[in-house]
Order: structure tokens, then C-alpha cells, then sequence
């Protein structure tokens, strides 16, 4: 007879939408709380506090322009700070009821099988193209969608183009980006000078190639 394939808990990378998050999250904190276990009960209250504050984030992102970009980090910071509680409340349950995968599932947490194969790498990020954002200081690049690719990131350098050229992280809104059309803030010290961007895919199994620099244009 064929042996059972090991379960886990669903693993929250912190880089999904935080509204569903918001609502797997809290179905989850709930019935920890509401558990006549108080150990159990103290992870899901410390988990509804998370959650709640991911609701507030969510809620101050409803502002007006210029304090939307500042909320859209809070609310992506608080995201993956949530996604992280959540996960650590998956390893204490399953820690407190080994080897019962039911239990485990009682509470709401979504389970998983191991995959037979990793999922591939996702490919290098191609036809990159980069035009001058809709408002001042700000930046608009685009991409072909990368098969595998959950996510992307950004990383810039300025003037002329080298061997040498020092790249660096791109972290406004948010240095994580689910989209292959996106638009950056771009430093004073990154204005006006030639700018040049690559953009790497992520996914759960790992990193593509950096995308060959594409841009040579200033931002103003």
C-alpha cells in the first residue's frame, strides 16, 4: 500500500493581494481564539491583532493621492509582517498536534501536498521598455509577462552604462510588483541623468536572470 503523501500548512509569502489575505487570515485567527485550549486561544489572539492591523493598512489606503503611495507601503509592510504571523501560527499548531493534518484543517488552514517536481525557475524578463510617469519624479517601465513569475523587482543605475555600474534596489511603492506595467518613484539624485533599470521574476522555487539594462532616458 502506497504511503500517505505528507500535508503542510498553505505557506503566505507575504507578496499576495492583502484583502484575501485579510479574509483566509481572520477566518483562521477566529477559530484559534474561539478554542477552549488557551494556547491555542493565545495564538489566535495575537494573530487577530495581525490581521487587524492589516484591515487598518487596508483601510488607509483609501486616501488621497499624495498619502497613497505612503499607505500602499504601510499596507504591503503589514502584509507580509501578517503573512509572517500567520505562518508562525501554522508551525505552532502543528507542532502542538503532530501528524494531524484534520486538526490542523479544523482551524481553517489551507493544506497543501508537496509537489513531485519543484516548480521551474521562472525566464529572464525580456522587451523591457521604459517612458517618463504620469507625474513628476516618477517613472513608468513595462515587460513581457514571464511564465512562473509571481512577482518582480526592480533594481536602477544612473549615467553611463558599465561593467561597474552599481545597481541598486528600487523600493518605492512597494519593492515587490505583481504586474509587468509598473510606475516607480525616482530619487532627486536619479533625475535628470541617464536611467537604467533591470527587472528580476520571482516565484516560491527561486530567481531568474536579471533582464539585460534596458531605459537610457531622464526622468524628470
Amino acid at each position: 500500500m502506497a504511503t500517505p503523501r505528507k500535508q503542510k500548512t498553505k505557506n503566505l509569502n507575504g507578496k499576495g493581494n492583502p484583502v484575501t489575505n485579510v479574509k483566509q487570515i481572520s477566518k483562521v485567527a477566529d477559530n484559534l481564539a474561539n478554542d477552549p485550549d488557551t494556547s491555542v486561544a493565545a495564538i489566535g489572539t495575537a494573530l487577530q491583532t495581525s490581521v487587524g492591523k492589516l484591515g487598518d493598512s487596508i483601510t488607509d489606503n483609501d486616501n488621497a493621492h499624495d498619502a497613497a503611495q505612503l499607505a500602499n507601503t504601510k499596507m504591503y509592510e503589514q502584509n507580509s509582517t501578517t503573512a509572517s504571523d500567520y505562518n508562525n501560527a501554522g508551525v505552532k499548531i502543528m507542532q502542538k498536534f503532530e501528524n494531524n493534518p484534520n486538526k490542523w484543517k479544523s482551524y481553517g488552514f489551507v493544506l497543501t501536498k508537496d509537489a513531485a517536481e519543484a516548480r521551474p525557475i521562472p525566464g529572464m524578463p525580456i522587451n523591457g521598455s521604459m517612458l517618463q510617469g504620469k507625474f513628476p519624479a516618477t517613472c513608468s517601465i513595462r515587460f513581457d509577462v514571464v511564465p512562473n513569475a509571481d512577482s518582480y523587482s526592480i533594481e536602477m543605475t544612473k549615467g553611463d552604462l558599465s561593467e561597474a555600474s552599481v545597481f541598486v534596489q528600487v523600493k518605492s511603492p512597494r519593492m515587490f510588483y505583481t504586474t509587468t506595467n509598473i510606475t516607480f518613484d525616482v530619487p532627486k539624485e536619479y533625475l535628470n541623468v541617464l536611467l537604467w533599470v533591470k527587472v528580476t521574476a520571482h516565484n516560491t522555487t527561486g530567481d531568474s536572470p536579471a533582464s539585460e539594462p534596458f531605459g537610457c532616458m531622464k526622468i524628470q
